[in-house]
């Protein structure tokens, strides 16, 4: 179960995301920054995908999607997502694959 919103982390996060742009931040503040606020979900990096899940780095379930487009789709969304964290977290590169157009 994740931890109740306290008014305090509320305020923290709007001070933390929407007074400051992510291009103003330097990288390693970024990956500060986000490594602690799901720390303070209750969330240890790096997150792993399997199936429309996502799990910590404890095994703990952090996000399950609502079926939608079919397993497939699903599941990719769900590593693209954890990708994406991981990579601003500092702990791999966000290898994407990129739909041409």
């Amino acid at each position: 179960m994740f931890p109740a919103f306290s008014e305090a982390l509320v305020a923290e996060t709007r001070a933390i995301f929407l007074t400051r742009t992510e291009a103003a931040m330097r990288p390693a503040e970024a990956q500060r920054v986000l490594t602690s606020y799901f720390a303070r979900l209750g969330v240890r990096l790096p997150v792993r995908a399997s199936g429309r899940s996502l799990y910590d780095a404890d095994g703990h379930s952090i996000f399950v999607g609502v079926p939608k487009d079919g397993a497939a789709i699903d599941a990719e969304r769900a590593q693209a997502f954890a990708r994406i964290i991981n990579s601003m977290g500092g702990y791999e590169p966000a290898e994407l694959p990129v739909a041409a157009e």
